[in-house]
């Protein structure tokens, strides 16, 4: 009689550890691009972390995070074309020739768009200016100017990229915006905070510099208050002071007269010696000659601006002005269809 006996039931196969089953070779980034083509065009600020979530979700297998900002960077190139080539994709670059190597290389770019320009000339006679790095394969930064409507309402009017923050590229910037944006209107006044390439380049735009005439003797310049304030604070270490600082720069003709704010200040030799060695007129309401900043104390319109284009600065310059232009484009239709219904219902 023969005789039988149970070794053993194997009821989950382990050949593999579970790290290595979750991977797979095939799944590639140019894969994964492909299948997240549309979901990061519709969202720029899709990060990696997100994209391995969703590959996880739809096909059970994981990837590593190297791979998966691979993929994002493809689908950048896929739409807009290479980093490398997004130079040569923009129309009437400035150039200049490398003679090492005979050939030419992008330095500055600058541009607007008609419908924000004719705008322009109904807004406030006011431009708020900023600069913000790019985030994509070449360092740069792109400079802005921006508008405000009659009620408060945010118009982008002109941009640049340029190698980097200095006198040389903001006064680029603002010969141009001159030129192209405000030549028919005078007394504009710019905001912006105190790096000293935007101030140097301000000067020189206002009185010339020996050699040549000035080319905007007109314009006017304030600062953003929100720096003026962090400077003071960074220098007294005392937020006390700064708080009575920050009243100070917005009393009317009126409330100075009422407010111990001042005379606080005064009090303290170091406090009140910072204070007047910045001219009032660029900082202090009350001495606006003429109210030319209209009430515009900071540079924060400029700055949300900012804000709203982060996603599309690390994108090939292609792909960054798209993102500018699209963006107008849809702002003006929702307003256009705002006022609409507004005008329809008297």
């Amino acid at each position: 009689m023969k005789s039988y006996w149970k070794a053993s039931i194997v009821t989950e196969h382990t050949c593999l550890e579970r790290a290595v089953a979750k991977c797979n070779r095939n799944l590639t980034s140019a894969f994964v691009a492909n299948e997240m083509y549309s979901l990061i065009l519709d969202n720029l600020h899709y990060e990696p972390k997100q994209i391995i979530v969703q590959i996880e979700r739809i096909y059970n297998y994981t990837i590593s995070y190297a791979k998966a900002w691979r993929a994002k960077q493809k689908v950048f190139e896929m739409r807009f074309g290479t980093y490398k080539d997004s130079y040569d994709n923009l129309p009437h670059v400035k150039q200049f020739p490398n003679a090492e190597e005979g050939r030419s290389i992008v330095q500055r770019v600058f541009f607007c768009f008609g419908p924000c320009v004719r705008v322009f000339q109904y807004c406030r006679p006011i431009l708020c200016i900023d600069g913000t790095f790019l985030t994509g394969q070449y360092n740069g930064t792109i400079l802005t100017a921006i508008g405000i409507d009659g009620n408060n309402q945010v118009l982008p009017v002109a941009f640049a990229f340029v190698e980097g923050e200095n006198t040389d590229s903001w006064y680029w910037f603002l010969e141009r915006v001159k030129n192209q944006l405000v030549s028919s209107r005078s007394d504009v006044c710019l905001i912006s905070d105190r790096h000293s390439g935007i101030l140097h380049a301000i000067d020189k735009l206002k009185y010339g510099n020996g050699a040549s005439p000035p080319l905007w003797p007109d314009v006017h310049s304030r600062w953003c208050m929100r720096h003026l304030a962090a400077n003071f604070h960074d220098h007294f270490k005392n937020k006390e002071l700064t708080d009575m600082f920050k009243r100070l720069y917005e009393l009317t003709a009126k409330q100075a007269t009422e407010s111990s704010s001042s005379a606080s200040i005064r009090t303290s030799k170091p406090f009140s010696q910072w204070i007047q060695d910045k001219p009032k007129e660029k900082w202090a309401l009350l001495y606006d000659t003429n109210g030319k900043h209209y009430r515009i104390m900071t540079t924060n319109i400029a700055e949300s601006y900012n804000m709203v284009m982060r996603g599309s600065r690390g994108l090939p310059l292609v792909g960054t002005v798209e993102f500018i232009m699209y963006g107008c484009a849809k702002y003006f239709r929702e307003r256009y269809i705002d006022i609409s219904a507004d005008l329809t219902n008297p």
